[in-house]
């Protein structure tokens, strides 16, 4: 039988067939006396008879649990006149009694709560239990409904205090436990948890003895339970021991607690170590960070602190008014409005309240607080309650203003930063970096350093984060990328940087292309420089070697054609006197004729043109070394008569004596080895010596030591002709130095 079809027959044909079917009922009742057993009037419970949908019969404990007849009963059904439209689960209340009638109606007892309505409207909340009753082969419905009032306020009161007691001994400071007689744990808060480094579930597994070392000497829980049964609350001190083994001194504060009938106590420990410095230090704490729980009643809108919270704004006792509204006038206009909201928010939903805001102090002045709030619902879902606590975070805020600032000055910082993983993913880009790239945020975080710097692949990536990781900072030029394909070069600062186990690059780049075209500028001219010098040396050394010509072939003929003449003079002379005189004068032009050849070699060694360049040098370590001045030389060649491009000799030769002048002057030398080849297209030219050695890295600059200089022009003069100098040296292990220089692979050596 379906609930549409049996609702339908029952409205047309009740009032035809009630009569009837009561003297039906009421004659079989009367046979069997079934009805006397299923209606008792003496039941505390409200005792129904339907059939199917419709009462027919009721005892007179549901008169008065509905408040009205029995003639206003009978006839009705239970979800018309005495449900209210939907029940607490939101479900339709005629829809969800049909089912369970149907169910019942089925052979299916039910046993159900259900929300009802007395005549004159009061709501009421019963539990109610359907079962089929068979009565002369018919099938009815026996109803019995219980007032539950009483028990779901009780019910509610109570969890309304577990979830009130939880909530505060979860936030509670103090360190709290509850263990039964043999001292196994039941409960701990986190406060607890937090400073005795277990984890809940370790502690729970503990024993009182696992954590206090002194119990057995204190006597055993009997004798502390038979003591607080008289003084209600017994204190003393002792000892305690962390995980880590370490021991501190505690106050203990006990407690007896009944539970389900059997012995708990409640303790409560105070780490009384430097009492004086903590009690101090907890002064200061409260000062700066004042954690303070409240407790809101929603239907009163009362506001209960649990903690001084006019002192901790600085106003007089009581001068806060103890309610949401009070408390809003003394929040900041900009941030009321949004507090507000939340709070009318939280009226009807079970979210958790965390709200930043400013709170106005006596002086005038704003505090920062953190409000975060925990619900407390009751059976409908709904907060009744609101337990929380408000945190002065000012000096918080004050740091992340800073750190906003700081953020802001990166930010905009002339320099693009990156912040880079060791797999070579941006995980921070400042704005620089996104304009100068192209990019959005969004895009570059998405990207590896690969994307944007050609000149770091990924297969090169490791290798460089390796080496970034041992040196911890470098300073390398490389190239970027934009999204446009544009290249630029650019000047990065890395820094290598591990922070809470994570590892990172935090990376500067600076673009340097206005640099690279002064450094391509001054680069050029520095090459213009080194050509013209290079160029003057060169027409230096030719009007050297113009001028040492001209005096051999002026002034040498002139002195060697009065030499002869003096010569024919002496030979007509006849007086000793005359002839002695014309040989001093003689020997005088010999000598000057000398000064002038050795002049001549001064200015411009005539061989080097005359002969070549082996014979030139050759020349010159047989004038300057000597075997008497403790040094002896070796000259070799792969080539006699080297014959050589004019510039490249005069470079080459120049060079040669430069640094074997050096070599006299400061290397206290005893052996000198010089070799000359031409092979392949160059002149390799290798000057060695056993003295005390150079320091290679001053030559780096213009002017170090003495010869600094001149290595420099000649390292100078050899790259404008396309050729190095290259110099190895070690402390008292002598020096090696090696010119080399292109020439016309044509040139005859």
């Amino acid at each position: 039988m379906s609930s549409s079809k049996n609702k339908k027959t029952s409205k047309t044909n009740a009032k035809s067939n009630r009569t009837g079917l009561f003297s039906f009922v009421i004659k079989e009742a009367e046979d069997s006396k079934a009805l006397y057993h299923i209606l008792f009037d003496n039941a505390n419970d409200a005792v129904f008879l339907m059939d199917y949908d419709r009462f027919i019969e009721c005892n007179k404990k549901s008169l008065e649990m509905f408040g009205c007849t029995k003639e206003q009963i009978v006839g009705q059904t239970p979800y018309e006149l005495f449900s209210p439209e939907f029940q607490p689960d939101g479900r339709n209340s005629t829809m969800k009694a049909l089912e369970k009638i149907d169910s019942a109606a089925k052979g299916q007892p039910q046993l159900f709560e259900w929300t009802h309505c007395k005549k004159d409207g009061a709501i009421f909340e019963v539990e109610v239990s359907l079962n089929p009753v068979e009565l002369s082969g018919r099938t009815f419905i026996q109803a019995i409904c219980r007032d539950i009032t009483e028990r779901k306020r009780v019910e509610r009161a109570l969890r309304e205090s577990k979830q009130r007691f939880s909530t505060l001994f979860n936030q509670a400071p103090q360190l709290l436990f509850l263990h039964d007689m043999s001292g196994r744990i039941i409960d701990v808060n986190q406060a607890t948890i937090d400073r005795y480094g277990y984890t809940k579930s370790e502690l729970l597994s503990l024993r009182v003895q696992d954590i206090d070392p002194d119990i057995t000497e204190r006597g055993d829980q009997n004798r502390f339970w038979e003591k607080i049964k008289e003084t209600k609350m017994i204190s003393f001190e002792g000892r305690h021991k962390r995980k880590d083994g370490t021991v501190f001194p505690v106050e203990i504060y006990l407690s007896a607690v009944e539970i389900n009938g059997e012995r708990h106590i409640f303790a409560m420990a105070n780490d009384t170590a430097e009492r004086k410095q903590a009690q101090e230090r907890l002064k200061c704490i409260s000062e700066v960070t004042t954690d303070l729980i409240y407790e809101w009643d929603v239907a009163t809108d009362h506001l209960e602190w649990f903690g001084d919270i006019d002192k901790a704004l600085g106003y007089e006792k009581g001068e806060i008014r103890q309610s949401i509204g009070g408390w809003i006038k003394l929040i900041h206009p900009e941030d009321s409005k949004r507090l507000a909201d939340s709070v009318e928010l939280h009226r009807t939903k079970t979210e958790l309240i965390c709200e930043e805001y400013r709170v106005l102090k006596k002086d005038g002045t704003w505090a920062y607080w953190e409000d975060r709030g925990s619900p407390i619902i009751d059976e409908n879902g709904k907060p009744i309650k609101w337990i929380g606590g408000c945190l002065d975070i000012t000096k918080r805020k004050k740091v992340e203003e800073q750190l906003r600032l700081t953020q802001t000055a990166i930010e905009r910082a002339s320099d693009k930063i990156y912040w880079v993983r060791p797999d070579g993913n941006f995980v921070y880009v400042n704005e620089q970096a996104c304009e100068a790239l192209g990019y959005t945020r969004d895009e570059l975080l998405s990207m590896k350093v690969s994307d944007i710097d050609p000149d770091f692949p990924q297969e090169r990536w490791d290798k460089h984060w390796r080496e970034l990781k041992s040196k911890k900072g470098m300073l390398i030029q490389s190239r970027h990328k934009t999204k446009d394909g544009k290249i630029f070069p650019v000047e990065i600062r890395t820094n290598y940087i591990k922070f809470e186990g994570k590892e990172y690059n935090f990376a500067f780049a600076r673009d340097i292309t206005e640099r690279k075209k002064a450094e391509k500028e001054i680069m050029e001219r520095q090459q213009q420089l080194k050509s013209l010098a290079s160029e003057l040396a060169i027409a230096e050394e030719q009007e050297r070697h113009r001028i040492a010509v001209g005096i051999h072939d002026d002034i040498g003929a002139k002195l060697a054609l009065a030499k002869i003449e003096l010569q024919s003079l002496q030979k007509s002379v006849k007086d000793k006197n005359v002839s002695d005189s014309l040989d001093r004068q003689k020997d005088a032009i010999e000598q000057i004729i000398e000064d002038v050849r050795s002049l001549t070699f001064e200015l411009s060694n005539p061989i080097l043109y005359e002969v070549g360049l082996d014979a030139a040098v050759e020349s010159w370590l047989k004038t300057n070394i000597s075997p008497q001045k403790g040094i002896s030389y070796k000259l070799e060649t792969n080539n006699r008569k080297l014959k050589v491009n004019e510039r490249i000799k005069v470079t080459i030769f120049n060079g040669i004596r430069e640094l074997l002048t050096n070599i006299l002057k400061h290397a206290d030398a005893h052996n000198i080895y010089v070799y000359i080849e031409k092979d392949k297209g160059y002149v390799r030219t290798v000057i060695e010596d056993d003295g005390v050695g150079l320091d290679v890295s001053e030559l780096k600059t213009h002017t170090t030591k003495e010869g600094g200089f001149g290595l420099f022009s000649l390292k100078e003069r050899l790259e404008y002709l396309g050729g190095i100098l290259n110099i190895k040296s070690e402390k008292n292990k002598g020096t090696t130095v090696i010119m080399t220089v292109p020439v016309n692979p044509e040139s005859e050596l």
